[in-house]
């Protein structure tokens, strides 16, 4: 079978992966095999008395911290119920993919097509905010642990209540607990987060551009600000997490041109903000868009400021992307003899064929409007392509060039 890309349509990928949401989240002979076998095993995940289970000093669960100084009775036994728990869940995802492959084959794919589906669905997911398919975190052994310990606690529950209430009449119980509304629970909690994060992502990374940032330390430095808000957690590996990050993006950008790309420094934030809830990622931003507003610009910095403006004010799907040949059209509305010289055509056909170039993924055929290829510009190379465009003029008649483009755009949008 073909590689998917090779598909006359993309059509059978969400068609794919829409059957896989609803095997996963509706298919009742899959629910009641994670249930009989979460059932079957959950006798070996009883919450230690001491500690409430796996869990760290930091209450993050789903591993124990061993010392090799300390080989103490309670310790190695730890160490032999947490390998025991290890080999249970790799049971558990042999199950779940032994019902996949099944699901697929009957449709008539492949494994390598699959992992296919997976990374264009990312892809697309990155693209266009749509979906979040996270089904296949349903082997996370997080998500096991916590699922295996919730059914030997709801046992421990109904034993209790059975032995305290027996032979009383109108005494109500709660349903059995079911493994299987747990898991989907749990991977509807994923795609939620996923969401959130990549709604906060498209806030962050439009707040970076207007910034002008390409500094990882800088970015560091402004995060450490007492006045900065920051993430409500009590998790001391979390913060060590983005504190080695951190050291790790600044020795890269000494090491290398000494810029870091804004698509990392917004994944980055991306995580920072991670733990925010909605008030206090709000919180968040205002206290960068004061910030960043609040920076002595210097006269590049301004017009690049203006030209992020007007770009903004074109990209009406805030997508991040502008037609190319749209945008000229615009520009065009301007009068200037310019706009219309052989030299717009030759400032115009280089950009065109950088940006082409740069273009090291481009939509396959399928995706292209009656086979007539759309070429888009991101937000960077546009405001260096106005740059180049009125390289040679001054400062006051940039701003009003550039400021009459984005009052025209705003006018035509009311």
């Amino acid at each position: 079978m073909a590689p998917l890309r090779r598909l006359s349509s993309f059509g059978r990928m969400d068609s794919i992966m829409g059957q896989i949401d609803s095997w996963f989240f509706k298919d009742e002979d899959f629910a009641e095999q994670v249930d009989r076998f979460v059932d079957e095993v959950s006798f070996a995940f009883q919450v230690d008395n001491i500690n409430g289970g796996e869990t760290d000093k930091d209450r993050r669960s789903g591993w124990y911290v061993f010392s090799p100084d300390d080989p103490d009775e309670r310790r190695e036994d730890q160490r032999s119920r947490a390998h025991r728990r290890r080999e249970l869940h790799l049971r558990f995802v042999d199950l779940f993919e032994v019902e996949l492959q099944k699901l697929i084959s009957k449709k008539r794919f492949s494994e390598e097509q699959l992992k296919e589906v997976l990374q264009l669905s990312r892809e697309e997911e990155v693209r266009t905010g749509k979906h979040f398919h996270r089904w296949n975190d349903a082997t996370d052994y997080l998500i096991f642990l916590s699922m295996a310990q919730a059914s030997f606690q709801s046992k421990k529950v109904a034993t209790f209540s059975l032995l305290k209430f027996k032979g009383k009449s109108g005494r109500a119980f709660e349903a059995p607990f079911r493994a299987s509304v747990f898991l989907r629970d749990s991977i509807r909690t994923r795609m939620e987060e996923a969401r959130v994060a990549y709604w906060r992502r498209k806030e962050l990374r439009p707040l970076l551009d207007k910034w002008d940032l390409d500094d990882v330390q800088q970015l560091l430095e402004v995060l450490q600000e007492p006045e900065c808000p920051q993430p409500d957690t009590t998790a001391r590996l979390e913060r060590k997490f983005l504190v080695r990050w951190g050291a790790k993006l600044l020795k890269e950008q000494q090491e290398g041109n000494g810029t870091t790309g804004r698509d990392v420094m917004t994944v980055y934030l991306g995580r920072f903000v991670e733990r925010h809830s909605n008030a206090e990622f709000d919180h968040f931003m205002r206290f960068l868009h004061r910030h960043v507003d609040g920076l002595t610009l210097s006269e590049t910095s301004r017009r690049r400021r203006m030209a992020w403006a007007l770009f903004h004010a074109l990209d009406d799907t805030s997508k991040g992307l502008l037609k190319w040949n749209k945008a000229l059209r615009f520009l065009q509305r301007n009068p200037l003899e310019r706009f219309k010289s052989d030299e717009w055509d030759t400032i115009t056909s280089w950009w065109a064929a950088k940006i082409q170039q740069d273009d090291v993924d481009p939509d396959p055929p399928e995706l292209m409007v009656h086979n007539d290829q759309v070429l888009e510009v991101g937000l960077e190379d546009f405001v260096d392509f106005i740059g180049d465009l009125l390289h040679d003029v001054e400062f006051d008649e940039y701003a009003q060039i550039v400021g009459g483009w984005t009052a025209l755009k705003q006018n035509l949008d009311l």
